[in-house]
């Protein structure tokens, strides 16, 4: 009886192990899929919003606009080369419409209280970047705990700054007052407003996800293989 309970755990493990293995196989595959296309779509500029597809994920945008300079938006919890800031997200108006721009990464100030500098743009410029829709991360408890408001005076212009931890933006239109487009802007890093870049749209690489694949298929084939060493160990073990 032991020896059948054993060989059914063993047979579920393999088949766990295997299972996983699989899956890590087919997220490289995504991953792949998501590569070519943002390398193919990222050869594509547009130059007027309304003309862009239904789905303009990593298209390249380059628009003539100005800055809304009353309001500024930090995503909270944004770690770059081991330092703790935040990404800094600006409101863009261009051809009538409005969305928002990341300019990048800044360092967080030493005590929560205080805020980074946050730039400001005046006059209009042209902008380039990749259009990217960001994904909110699962939170618990009511939306409105993921939106913080601050208050700053820089140059007695008082401007409103949202402290997220997502990039909720219908949450953002709303406390914005005014319609935003469902995508933000990705700035160029070579564009002379960029700020520390470290977006990825690809974080995972498929590599790494077929060495995954290959660790489960290892582990798969080490429990296959302790298996049947014991089952030899307790068949001689009987027959002695």
């Amino acid at each position: 009886m032991k020896r059948i309970s054993f060989l059914l755990f063993t047979l579920l493990m393999v088949a766990l192990c295997l299972r996983l293995s699989w899956w890590q196989v087919e997220r490289a595959q995504e991953k792949s899929q998501r590569q070519v296309m943002l390398e193919r779509r990222s050869e594509q500029t547009y130059h007027h919003i309304d003309s862009l597809p239904n789905d303009p994920r990593w298209y390249q945008l380059n628009v003539m606009g100005q800055f809304d300079q009353r309001h500024a938006i930090l995503l909270d919890n944004q770690i770059h080369q081991g330092r703790v800031g935040y990404q800094v997200l600006l409101p863009f108006v261009s051809q009538q419409r409005l969305f928002l721009i990341n300019l990048g990464w800044l360092a967080a100030p030493r005590y929560r209280e205080q805020l980074p500098s946050i730039p400001h743009y005046y006059l209009p410029i042209r902008l380039t970047g990749l259009i990217d829709i960001p994904q909110s991360l699962l939170q618990l408890g009511e939306q409105v705990d993921e939106l913080e408001e601050l208050i700053q005076e820089p140059n007695s212009l008082q401007q409103q700054v949202l402290r997220v931890q997502n990039l909720n933006l219908e949450q953002l239109a709303q406390k914005l007052q005014k319609p935003l487009e469902p995508w933000i802007l990705q700035l160029d890093p070579n564009h002379k407003l960029a700020l520390q870049q470290h977006w990825q749209a690809v974080v995972i690489g498929p590599q790494k996800h077929y060495a995954y694949a290959l660790q489960w298929g290892l582990i798969a084939v080490a429990i296959l293989l302790l298996s049947l060493w014991w089952q030899r160990r307790v068949k001689h073990g009987q027959t002695a």
